[in-house]
């Protein structure tokens, strides 16, 4: 959009990974569904956070995250109606 101001808005793949950390919850190991297929910063925080299994709704066009968590050995399916 055009909006530019700062935003405090994070995508929510970003959001649940730091929201765990904050309360204590480890993700290693986890399976995060998601409603997009990551973009590639969501996938590094992914990658790094432990998580094995990425369960997502709809296929975002740009493929730059779905490469980075196969080339990472994470598992990712998108759901089919």
């Amino acid at each position: 959009g055009i909006y530019s101001e700062p935003s405090v808005c994070a995508h929510a793949e970003e959001n649940s990974i730091v929201q765990a950390a904050y309360n204590g919850v480890s993700t290693k190991g986890a399976t995060m569904y998601t409603t997009f297929t990551p973009c590639s910063n969501c996938a590094k925080l992914i990658i790094n956070a432990g998580i094995v299994r990425v369960v997502a709704r709809i296929e975002y066009p740009d493929e730059t995250g779905r490469r980075l968590l196969h080339d990472a050995g994470i598992k990712f399916n998108v759901l089919k109606d």
